[in-house]
């Protein structure tokens, strides 16, 4: 197991145990409602806190698919440009097109958190942090799709003299990934 996969343990057993608390303390807050008549209210926050939990997962969701596009482009276009493979590269110029229809959706779906759920302190940072990467993510497909261009225009083998550029591809993608 390595350390990621470490760190998303700890992080899971913490969102269990989390919820769990969480759920406890609701149960009391409706038996004490239901005691002195009190409820209608709070079964709207809940159902509000629900919806906004609901939107930030599929939010998470959404930004980890689109990372798995990034790092794919980022790949194919290391491969297709070292290997001079032109279906690779019409293949990457058309995934472009999903990664910007992606950012799109993540972007909307920020702009529905923000403006329909007003999220504050953690809430507001994930869904802040998200703009700014969905972002940079669009960008990396943007990139990956020049480099696509330029290994048609090439329509050729990389010459070996510039195959370091595979060690930046691997590079690009640990970025990506971590």
């Amino acid at each position: 197991m390595d350390l990621k996969d470490r760190i998303q343990k700890v992080i899971d057993q913490r969102r269990a145990t989390l919820l769990k608390e969480r759920d406890k303390y609701e149960e009391k807050m409706r038996d004490t409602m239901s005691f002195y008549g009190v409820g209608g209210a709070y079964r709207r926050q809940e159902a509000a806190r629900d919806k906004r939990e609901e939107q930030l997962n599929e939010l998470h969701t959404q930004m980890i698919a689109m990372g798995g596009l990034c790092e794919k482009a980022i790949s194919n276009a290391t491969k297709a440009l070292t290997d001079g493979d032109l279906q690779l590269a019409e293949e990457i110029m058309k995934n472009d097109a999903i990664i910007n229809r992606q950012e799109r959706d993540i972007e909307s779906l920020c702009m529905k958190l923000i403006l329909h759920q007003q999220p504050v302190a953690g809430d507001l940072r994930r869904v802040s942090a998200a703009l700014k990467m969905v972002t940079d993510m669009e960008r990396i497909g943007d990139q990956a799709a020049d480099i696509a261009d330029i290994v048609i225009d090439m329509n050729e083998k990389l010459p070996d003299k510039f195959l370091h550029v595979c060690k930046m591809g691997v590079a690009a993608m640990k970025m990506v990934t971590d």
